[in-house]
């Protein structure tokens, strides 16, 4: 859902999608789930989007799609606030 003042980075995919209890873990170092075996990527690539979202003040996570089918991954970033003039 859409807030003014808020950016929403978003990515949907139309695979199995990730179970609940294993939402927060595909955040971790090295974490691949339960994928195949030969599965290209060294499990670093979600753990460093939500590093560096933390780091800045912003948050990371991943549900289901609105449909049912697939993993939505979701990053908001913090967003510049105005300069006060005093």
């Amino acid at each position: 859902m859409w807030s003014p003042g808020v950016l929403q980075l978003r990515v949907d995919d139309d695979g199995p999608g990730i179970d609940a209890p294993y939402r927060d873990r595909v955040f971790g170092a090295f974490e691949h789930g339960e994928i195949e075996p030969h599965s290209p990527g060294a499990g670093v690539g979600l753990f460093l989007v939500a590093r560096f979202a933390e780091l800045h003040g912003g948050r990371a996570w991943v549900t289901e799609t609105e449909n049912g089918r697939g993993a939505s991954f979701r990053v908001e970033p913090p967003l510049a606030q105005p300069a006060v003039s005093g």
